[in-house]
This record gives C-alpha cells, structure tokens and sequence, in this order.
C-alpha cells in the first residue's frame, strides 16, 4: 500500500540523503516533492533514482518559477517556467514528471497567460499534470476558470501552507499562502488535491520554537502543542505519531508533505500514518481543538513588498 504523503526533499543535498529515500520507498513510499529552488534536490533525487533504477516506480512533483531571490521578480513568464521543467527533468533524469506546480503567484500575470503556459508543459509532455504553490482561493478558483475555456488539462494541486500551527506575523517566506476553509471547500467543488507544505509547521511540534524563523512561536500555537503533547500522553502513543495521523486523516483532499533526513524517523512517520489505532487519539485531539485545527490562519506580508 502506497503512504498517504509525499516525501519533502528540501534538505536533501547530497548522497547522505538516499539513506532517507531508501527508507521511504522500503516503507511504502512512491511520492516525491522537489523543486528547482531547492539547491541540489533534484539532482540528489535523480542520482538516487538512477542508482536504484525505479524511477518508473516514483510519482515525482518539482516546482518552477519562483521569483529571483535577489530582486524577487516575478518569474512565471513561459521561457522562465519552461527553461526551470527542461532543467528539472535532466536533473531528475527523466523524460516527464508526474506533476508540475508553480512554486508562487504574480496576481499582475493574467490567469488566462498562467493558463495558456500551464497547457503548453502537458501538451510538450513536460509534465502529466499541473497545479500550483502559494495561491488565494480567488486565484486558484480563475485558473480553474481560464484552463476551462481553453480546453486545458484540469487542476490537479495546490500546494500551500497546511499544518497544526497557525500562521502568524511575517512568514519565513514571501509570498507564501496557508489552505484555509475557503481553499479546502474549492478543493471539494472542483476536484483538486491539496498538497500541504510544511505540515509539520517546520518541526514546532517537536519543540522548535524558532520554527518557521519563530513565526508559530504564539500563544495560541503554545496551547495547540500542549494539547497535542496532552492527549498523545493519555493515549500512550508519542506526539509525533499522532500528528503524522491526524495530518492523513484531516480532509480526504489533503495531502501532507512530511520530511526528514534522519531515516528511523521516516519509518516511525510512515507507521503513524497508516495506523488505524491513533484514530481515537486523532479524535480526542479535534475534540479538544475543534475548528482550530481546521484553519491555520494567514500570513501578512505579501509577494509585493519585497
């Protein structure tokens, strides 16, 4: 059986990392999110693949697109997207990727331009499907919209902030958007799925207070953790586990990205998310939380400020 998560590959930056994507892949694993901003990954994953001769067997996702990080320009016109796939595919050393997501938004870039680019990557046989990181419900919900009247391929991912922490304050990144109610309510009208980044909140759960350049550190994210590390202790299963479930189980339009270097790790996330027995402790835990654990809030700086 397949896990119900994507393996995060930002970290992985040298051969250090196949013990992890062997660890991964021997529990279940077949889905991996990379991006071209992502220093070495994609060649990591690649070299990896190439070595363990499965990359037939993997569902691979990379990203492009993202704005430069010196001037934070906008990067989403066709050359830049297609000169971002062309390169992720020789490192990745395939020939197509399974997804290709546009890693942010230019909201002065018209849908209907994002659309027609978007079409060309499937129709060159760049990618199987497309979706998108970082954009509002409004955005997504236009796209939609645009790829319609073209006739192009459907929306398949969205790819935003997702986890048990709530945003707060200004993000670790620019530009970055969280899938609240509205997003997870288009996710169920038109059928895509949504593809949580950092649903772990970058590690506050497991007492990094300066996670997410200290952005979850509130009060409220403080009581979340409390209750999280409470009712894992009165069900006798450890927080981490519990979290890894409840992530899986939240929404059936969900999809985690969970990562870790260390490989034991991964094969206790990998346990946890298939492990029908946390579901009572899953239960507790959005009974003491209720709608909370439904809405991690917004960050408040915008692409356009930097």
């Amino acid at each position: 059986m397949s896990l119900r998560f994507f393996l995060g590959t930002a970290s992985f930056q040298t051969s250090d990392a196949f013990a992890a994507l062997d660890a991964y892949f021997e529990a279940g694993g077949r889905d991996i999110d990379t991006a071209r901003i992502y220093g070495r990954s994609e060649e990591v994953v690649g070299a990896w693949m190439a070595e363990r001769w499965n990359a037939g067997e993997l569902r691979l996702l990379t990203k492009g697109g993202h704005p430069d990080t010196t001037t934070w320009a906008s990067r989403l016109s066709r050359a830049d997207l297609l000169a971002d796939a062309r390169t992720s595919l020789e490192l990745l050393g395939v020939s197509r990727v399974d997804g290709y997501l546009l890693h942010r938004d230019d909201p002065s870039r018209s849908v209907d331009d994002i659309a027609e680019t978007l079409s060309a990557l499937v129709a060159d046989g760049i990618a199987a499907r497309i979706g998108v990181s970082n954009w509002s419900a409004a955005r997504v919900a236009a796209l939609v919209d645009a790829l319609g009247r073209i006739d192009g391929p459907p929306l398949t991912w969205v790819s935003n902030y997702f986890g048990l922490a709530a945003a707060s304050g200004t993000p670790e990144w620019a530009g970055v958007q969280t899938a609240g109610p509205e997003l997870f309510a288009l996710a169920h009208e038109l059928d895509f799925t949504l593809l949580a980044w950092s649903s772990q909140s970058s590690g506050y759960f497991a007492g990094r207070d300066d996670a997410g350049d200290g952005a979850f550190h509130t009060a409220e994210n403080r009581r979340r953790r409390e209750v999280l590390d409470q009712v894992a202790r009165e069900h006798g299963v450890s927080p981490v586990a519990l979290l890894a479930r409840w992530l899986v189980t939240t929404d059936s339009r969900l999809v985690p990205v969970l990562g870790s270097s260390r490989p034991a790790h991964l094969t206790e996330l990998a346990a946890a998310t298939t492990a029908v027995s946390l579901d009572p402790a899953v239960a507790t835990l959005e009974a003491e939380l209720g709608a909370a654990t439904r809405d991690p809030g917004a960050w408040t700086e915008e692409l356009s400020t930097r």
